[in-house]
């Protein structure tokens, strides 16, 4: 356990010492941004502090499909979705491919985007032998969805994707 001596952002200090950052949600550093820090007090001001959720609700905001548009009309996408939390996205791009393709989960991936149940055991590296050995010239698996993290949380491993230059055929990677 750790005593942050102020806000946490893409480094964090503990007790004068500065640490990179890598347990919250502002690993981009945004909650220093005083532009941004004013427009979410400008939504809170509008909106207040409780909202409804953007499609499970009986109520919604039309921000929503405002921003959706927005989004959309910027990445120049046919469509755009949003979700109120990171979780929700990882867990519904996971949960989209893993019934359509063949998922492939790696060890100790975030539960966010890990297929309960179907988690290699053993560690990245023999899983990511195991990708290679069930892929290479089998037509089996029309689209394999490999799914995982780059980085080991509680550890802070950094996991190696590059095996992915042996897989020659299209993959899906979350």
């Amino acid at each position: 356990m750790f005593d942050l001596d102020g806000k946490p952002g893409r480094i964090v200090s503990v007790n004068g010492n500065e640490y990179l950052f890598f347990s919250g949600y502002d690993y981009l550093g945004i909650s220093h941004n005083s532009f941004f820090e004013k427009l979410v007090t400008k939504g809170i001001q509008q909106y207040g502090w409780l909202y409804p959720s953007s499609r499970i609700s009986n109520t919604r905001l039309p921000l929503y499909e405002k921003m959706e548009q927005h989004l959309t009309s910027l990445t120049q996408t046919t469509e755009t979705v949003l979700f109120p939390s990171g979780f929700l996205a990882g867990r519904a791009a996971s949960q989209l491919f893993a019934h359509r393709c063949k998922p492939f989960t790696a060890p100790s991936t975030h539960p966010a985007i890990a297929i309960y149940g179907r988690s290699f055991m053993g560690t990245f590296s023999q899983w990511s032998e195991m990708v290679m050995q069930t892929l290479s010239g089998s037509d089996i698996y029309e689209l394999p969805v490999l799914i995982a993290d780059s980085l080991q949380p509680l550890t802070a491993e950094i996991n190696d994707f590059s095996f992915l230059q042996h897989i020659d055929r299209k993959v899906i990677c979350i």
